[in-house]
């Protein structure tokens, strides 16, 4: 290795970080559409339930019923878009660390060169703490955007549930609607 190579191992390491935070600013925005898509699902889910209660309390809760099913099958597709969301959000997630690895080992390419020359790297100064710290801010996006994803999971499936088969039963006069435990629904998103 020669002393030419040091300057070119910095500036890869620079377009690495300067790599890792474009696809961070990416990631940030996509968790913030994520987050807005999320406090809408959770109004449907609110509104779903507002049904249900409306179902149990009607002289004629068809026409409840119904909207709670198609308010059901709007709020899965809704799910299953969030959920697309976070996908994207952990590819880009993963790019960045990826990124953030192959600037870590440019860093070490850096200062093995300048070492090997009997120089000082200076240009580095503090870039081996600034990557660990975003390596601790990828892996810590990277949790809650699993977490997420989960959650997501498991309300697509609740609602699904809902969409498909009604979790709830009308009596054969047409009179009383029986509700079902929604519990699983419900206790999805919180």
């Amino acid at each position: 290795m020669t002393t030419a190579g040091a300057p070119e191992a910095a500036a890869l390491t620079v377009g690495a970080l300067i790599s890792v935070e474009r696809r961070l600013g990416t990631a940030a925005e996509l968790a913030g559409e994520l987050a807005t898509s999320l406090h809408r699902r959770e109004a449907d889910l609110a509104e779903i339930w507002v049904q249900t209660r409306k179902i149990s309390h009607a002289d004629e809760p068809r026409p409840y019923l119904h909207h709670a099913v198609d308010l059901a099958a709007l709020t899965e597709r809704g799910l299953q878009t969030s959920a697309d969301v976070g996908d994207e959000l952990l590819v880009y997630l993963d790019l960045a660390r990826k990124d953030l690895l192959f600037g870590s080992e440019t860093i070490a390419e850096s200062a093995s060169l300048a070492e090997a020359a009997g120089m000082s790297a200076p240009e580095l100064g503090d870039l081996p703490h600034r990557v660990g710290h975003l390596g601790r801010i990828i892996q810590s996006a990277t949790g809650g955007a699993e977490r997420v994803s989960a959650h997501l999971e498991a309300a697509e499936q609740a609602v699904g549930e809902l969409a498909r088969r009604p979790s709830f039963a009308v009596s054969e006069d047409g009179e009383k609607a029986l509700r079902l435990p929604l519990s699983s629904m419900s206790a999805t998103l919180t």
